[in-house]
């Protein structure tokens, strides 16, 4: 029986797979607020009962954070999910259909929930109401792409000699090198931040076609838990690009990023390093106030820390704000 049951868990974790990994942590997450929200407000613990309320306290949750008129649908899509997906785990599993939800009384009076409250026709129909709702009150903001031209004066601005006082030697080279990198690999912002040392090979040579006594340098990189990946793990090439489109040499910019964290910084890089690690003592406050104060005079590399995607945009910020 023993090895049945390892089989299964097996099975669990192949099923689990169909989840990103990525999205799986944000499920784990938001079923915890949702656990915590239940305790709180003097109601069982989702984890070990399903108290026949249950999808009551769900839509409550849901409204409790879903009010805003700042908060997108997504936000209570996301949460409505990660309940859904928690009992549709077959560890979390009653034996019941897990696309339903029904409530039985027994011989005592007792209620008791079996199945999946996500799918309750008391929560369907609040996410139904909750959609209408917001696509009156809500209108997201629109991105504006960052193109090669504004990449350039972002980078020729950091070089300027009115503000490079104002941001370290570390800071606008990492910059430049995370910039060009997203752009050349049309990659969102956490897709940049995410690579590992082991997942990066620089300085690699290969004869060129056109001339064959040429030698032409480049590098290789693969990425992980990416959205519009096609194949996970994908190894992408690293080229010097033309010289009008020097600001997104993502090349050129990840070794002059590497040459000043292993000579300057004296780092001896290890396969668990992050390339682009966390950059510390950025400054929010002088976003906010009027000074010369760039926010940035003061930034040091978090070795072994992972950059995240809001402090990215609080360095970008600060550099725009300059």
């Amino acid at each position: 029986m023993a090895g049945v049951r390892d089989l299964m868990k097996e099975g669990q974790a192949t099923a689990n797979g169909v989840i990103k990994k990525a999205t799986q942590t944000v499920y784990e997450s938001s079923f915890k607020k949702f656990a915590e929200f239940c305790l709180a407000n003097g109601c069982p613990d989702p984890h070990t009962e399903r108290h026949h309320e249950l999808p009551a306290v769900l839509v409550a949750y849901l409204q409790s954070i879903s009010a805003s008129t700042t908060v997108s649908l997504q936000t209570a899509e996301k949460a409505r999910s990660a309940v859904a997906s928690y009992y549709n785990a077959h560890e979390n599993s009653d034996g019941t259909d897990v696309n339903k939800w029904s409530v039985v009384e027994d011989g005592s009076g007792r209620k008791r929930g079996y199945g999946n409250p996500a799918h309750d026709p008391f929560v369907r129909q609040f996410m139904r109401g909750l959609k209408k709702r917001k696509a009156t009150e809500y209108v997201p903001a629109r991105a504006v792409p960052v193109s090669l031209q504004m990449i350039g004066v972002l980078h020729t601005f950091l070089d300027s000699p009115c503000v490079v006082g104002g941001f370290t030697k570390e800071c606008r080279v990492w910059f430049k090198a995370v910039s060009s990198f997203a752009f050349y690999g049309m990659c969102r912002a956490n897709e940049v931040l995410t690579p590992k040392w082991r997942d990066v090979s620089l300085r690699q040579f290969r004869a060129s076609v056109v001339a064959s006594d040429a030698m032409i340098e480049f590098g290789t990189y693969s990425l992980f838990n990416r959205k519009t990946e096609v194949a996970e793990g994908r190894s992408y090439n690293l080229h010097n690009p033309a010289e009008d489109e020097a600001p997104i040499n993502a090349y050129k910019h990840l070794c002059d990023w590497v040459e000043i964290a292993s000579k300057k910084n004296s780092h001896a890089w290890r396969d668990d390093d992050y390339v682009f690690p966390a950059l510390k003592g950025l400054s929010k406050k002088a976003i906010k106030g009027n000074g010369d104060a760039t926010g940035c005079k003061k930034v040091t590399v978090g070795w072994g820390k992972k950059m995240e995607e809001q402090s990215f945009i609080t360095l970008l910020n600060c550099i725009v704000s300059s």
